[in-house]
């Protein structure tokens, strides 16, 4: 950069204003010096041999409306008219959209979150316009690209709109569908259940769920009803049949003149069976609860014939299975059920005359 004769700082004030004016550019080491940073290259007189001017390619008028009623279209607001501040008003809201992209995204990743494909796709378009640096190139490209910027904007307002309201409710479809898991087999078989836990089903699945979120609420309160109701009932039924456990053992405690703490070993696994059953929320796992009641008892009596110097020794148990005195196997006549009656009688009456418990299977 030789003046011959002209000031260099009046040269330098030339060259800034034709680049702020649009018509020239600035490059250094291939790049467009921004104009934010040009003031900071040219005070140095040590960078003035790498700086290459070159005319800024003018753009043709009807491009540069075309990219600003585009760029109303997709963001709102019109942008200026001169060509460095359309391009920069393009290239700010489309950053905008990449941030906010790149934020759901990584939201996305674990894949609970629904839009991961349209995430990608339109990070895609949005890459492709801004990885575009010469102007003229810029809005071509931005211009050419209007379908699927449009078609992007759908989704990037979806998105946005899902990350920054919807997504505490996607989150209570999330929890509830892993809590209806638990009684999934007993909640299908309920007709109105079963057809609110279809619906969830599919609004999780959907590709594009925003749309039927709305339901979410309630169908998972209704089907938060049936589950209650069944677990309500499956519950009580559970805990009668503990506490006849425990008043029976309780008899036997009674009978047998047990000492505290033998007490204490024999009712605890019945108390906390009963702690277990107000606790737990799943039909399958209380059934099992109840399934082992059996198993309980009979250690709650081994307990109590097992104590040294028991001075009344525990009855023996008879188990009388109902099914294998029924012959033939199903009774269909009142000589049958007459039959039947009379050896269960006989087995009962044998069982008590040898001073017997009888346990009924």
């Amino acid at each position: 950069m030789r003046p011959y004769g002209w000031p260099a700082g009046e040269i330098i004030l030339l060259l800034s204003q034709l680049v702020i004016r649009g018509e020239l550019q600035c490059l250094e080491g291939g790049a467009v010096i921004s104009k934010s940073h040009l003031a900071n290259t040219l005070a140095s007189r040590s960078r003035w041999k790498s700086v290459l001017l070159r005319p800024q390619e003018r753009i043709d008028e009807s491009v540069l409306k075309e990219a600003q009623r585009l760029g109303q279209e997709l963001f709102q607001e019109l942008g200026p008219v001169d060509t460095e501040g359309l391009s920069t008003f393009l290239r700010r809201h489309l950053q905008d959209w990449h941030d906010q992209l790149d934020r759901f995204q990584d939201l996305q990743r674990g894949g609970r979150y629904p839009g991961q494909q349209d995430t990608a796709t339109v990070l895609s378009h949005v890459k492709g316009v801004l990885r575009t640096v010469d102007g003229r190139r810029f809005f071509a490209q931005f211009n050419e690209a209007k379908h699927q910027l449009s078609n992007a904007k759908q989704s990037v307002d979806d998105l946005r709109h899902f990350f920054d309201h919807q997504r505490p409710i996607w989150d209570q479809l999330y929890s509830a569908l892993d809590k209806f898991r638990l009684n999934e087999l007993e909640l299908n078989e309920d007709n109105e259940a079963g057809g609110c836990l279809k619906r969830l089903r599919e609004i999780r699945g959907a590709e594009r769920p925003y749309g039927m979120i709305k339901e979410v609420v309630e169908l998972a309160r209704i089907v938060e009803e049936v589950n209650e109701r069944l677990i309500s009932a499956k519950r009580k039924a559970a805990l009668d049949r503990v506490e006849s456990a425990r008043k029976t053992v309780l008899q036997e405690i009674a009978n047998t003149n047990a000492d505290a703490d033998l007490e204490a070993a024999c009712l605890t696994p019945l108390h906390r069976s009963m702690e277990r059953v107000k606790e737990l929320g799943s039909l399958a796992h209380i059934a099992q609860v109840t399934a082992n009641l059996t198993t309980l008892k009979e250690a709650a009596f081994r307990k109590l014939k097992e104590r040294d110097g028991n001075p009344t020794p525990l009855k023996k148990v008879r188990e009388v299975h109902l099914a294998a005195l029924a012959t033939p196997e199903f009774l269909e006549t009142e000589a049958e059920v007459d039959a039947f009656l009379e050896a269960l009688e006989k087995e009962l009456r044998e069982a008590i005359g040898r001073n017997e418990r009888v346990k009924i299977r």
